[in-house]
């Protein structure tokens, strides 16, 4: 038993030892390694377009070298391109070093673009900054001999994403050369006849307009005279007469036009609305000219624009915000040459810009296949005197799948009625 005894307080003194010397122990520090700085992606320098490039694709591939991120990060590029000295317009996002952005560029800019590399640690880089220009407009013939019979003072309009045509003339002397026809094509070169004889009577110089998901067609004349009447369709076969006898009265070689969700109808001095093609309102009288036939009419950053026409006071471009108070964006625009009256020529939007074509200038003589553009209405300029397309007035444009369509029309030339289809892009 004592022993039992002599052992335990052994093992208790051994025991209480232990702990305390622990403690006693000093404490044992411990060491927190810092993060590591993160290190941003490397300079890198853009390689095409070069700077200062010139006649670039509007479809351009740009390309640049790699930025080296020595923490082994990924990187991610970012692509700004626009026309502002300091591009801030992203444009698109990749890991790779090249990129093809998917919209087309505009034809005919001044464009700057830049590159930024990024890691997913907040590192970024930035490349310089390179310009180049835009080319300007190419030509291509899609057929010289469309499916339908050469005309000229013929109607179109663009509807469910295809081009229509209707009527005109192939003969100035008979009636049985107006027609009534209607065609449409996705591409310009496949034509299909919708109807060879549309319930409206046969014509020319009238409209074809698209206008709450139905075509419509406007005034003309033919042998008996002058129209008046307003005809719609959902389709292009089944007609219905809206008015024999519309509020602007009997007319031709006018324009109408789809703007702030109306008709407008301009002719000679006068400009007309309505809301259903029956009820027809003037909004202004004497403002836009005299005589304002053979001109174009479009609508332009929110206005209505109104572009040559016969008789001196129409050369003057004009544009209003609501049809009724007009303004003139230029008096004398370069297009006219000096004082001659552009008529019977073709007018778009696009690529953000007003486009002038063709058309007859001084007795018939001038003009033709010139091409004109202006991002503005005030300042013109000439892409192209001389045009892959032969010269003529009468004809019809229209912007389809990023081009613009050249149809048809009458030869300045003497080669009568034309019923071949160029693009310009």
């Amino acid at each position: 038993m004592k022993n039992f005894f002599k052992i335990s307080l052994v093992i208790l003194f051994f025991a209480a030892f232990c702990s305390c010397s622990k403690d006693d122990a000093p404490e044992q520090q411990v060491v927190v390694q810092p993060e590591p700085i993160n290190q941003a992606p490397s300079q890198f320098n853009l390689i095409a377009p070069e700077a200062d490039a010139q006649n670039i694709d509007v479809s351009p591939t740009f390309n640049w070298e790699a930025a080296v991120d020595s923490d082994g990060d990924q990187i991610t590029y970012e692509i700004y391109a626009d026309t502002t000295s300091t591009p801030s317009t992203l444009i698109g996002t990749t890991t790779e070093t090249s990129f093809e952005p998917q919209e087309r560029l505009s034809l005919l800019e001044n464009y700057n673009w830049r590159v930024t590399a990024s890691d997913d640690k907040g590192g970024e880089s930035e490349s310089d900054i390179h310009g180049f220009d835009t080319r300007n407009i190419q030509f291509s013939n899609v057929t010289q001999s469309a499916a339908f019979q050469a005309r000229r003072e013929f109607a179109s309009t663009l509807f469910n994403d295809k081009v229509w045509i209707s009527g005109g003339t192939h003969n100035t002397t008979a009636d049985d050369f107006f027609t009534n026809d209607i065609w449409n094509s996705e591409d310009g070169f496949n034509w299909s006849e919708v109807t060879t004889n549309a319930g409206w009577p046969k014509r020319k110089d009238h409209t074809m307009t698209a206008f709450q998901g139905k075509l419509w067609i406007i005034g003309g004349r033919n042998s008996e005279g002058f129209l008046s009447d307003v005809w719609s369709s959902e389709d292009g076969v089944s007609w219905q007469l809206e008015t024999n006898s519309a509020g602007f009265g009997q007319i031709s070689l006018h324009t109408t036009t789809v703007f702030n969700d109306k008709l407008f109808v301009i002719h000679n001095s006068k400009v007309w609305f309505s809301e259903d093609g029956i009820v027809w309102t003037l909004a202004s009288e004497g403002v836009i000219g005299s005589v304002r036939k053979r001109h174009t009419a479009l609508v332009f950053k929110n206005k209505l624009f109104v572009i040559g026409g016969t008789d001196n006071d129409p050369t003057k471009l004009m544009s209003s915000a609501n049809g009724i108070d007009w303004e003139i964006v230029n008096d004398n625009p370069p297009y006219l040459l000096e004082i001659f009256e552009r008529r019977y020529h073709s007018s778009v939007v696009f690529d953000d810009k007003l486009w002038v074509i063709g058309g007859f200038l001084s007795s018939n003589t001038l003009g033709g296949n010139d091409v004109w553009y202006s991002s503005d209405g005030v300042d013109w300029i000439l892409a192209s005197d001389n045009g892959a397309f032969s010269k003529r007035a009468g004809h019809q444009s229209h912007v389809l799948g990023d081009k613009i369509w050249v149809i048809g029309g009458e030869s300045i030339n003497g080669a009568g009625e034309l019923n071949d289809v160029w693009f310009i892009n």
